[in-house]
């Protein structure tokens, strides 16, 4: 899987995007094995119950359409989304800039609109974290 070279054949190199290229992106990246499930984020996960002790257990992503739903409505304010296959906690996770640790870099963050123009203006910094940076606008 090579998520620079897919996100390019979806957009091109196009630095602004909508909420529904996002949805496209994360899309085309599970359909190639990217596994968008992440337990902090509940709904990006399947749950199995489990009779004896902790209750419910993750079990694999859900769909694929709704963990990509989750994660870009998740994309606001200042959380931004990571995309990548060294990442802890999964291969897809939700940072805000100022608290991402300082060697964590990703190959791709989705970044909210509004984060540009929020008194923090972290964009720019975004981009030593990452490979590359979208901005993610809430137009169609």
């Amino acid at each position: 899987m090579d998520i620079l070279a897919t996100t390019r054949e979806q957009i091109g190199d196009r630095g602004r995007i909508s909420r529904a290229e996002m949805v496209a992106i994360l899309q085309a990246l599970a359909d190639e094995g990217l596994d968008l499930s992440n337990p902090y984020v509940e709904e990006t996960c399947a749950w199995r119950r489990v009779e004896e002790g902790w209750g419910w257990l993750p079990d694999g992503p859900a769909a694929p359409e709704t963990a990509a739903a989750v994660w870009t409505e998740r994309c606001r304010g200042i959380d931004v989304i990571s995309v990548g296959e060294g990442l802890r906690d999964g291969q897809v996770r939700y940072d805000q800039p100022g608290s991402m640790h300082p060697l964590q870099h990703a190959a791709l963050i989705f970044a909210a609109a509004e984060l540009e123009d929020s008194e923090h203006d972290q964009i720019g910094q975004l981009a030593r974290h990452a490979d590359r940076a979208l901005i993610v606008e809430d137009q169609s």
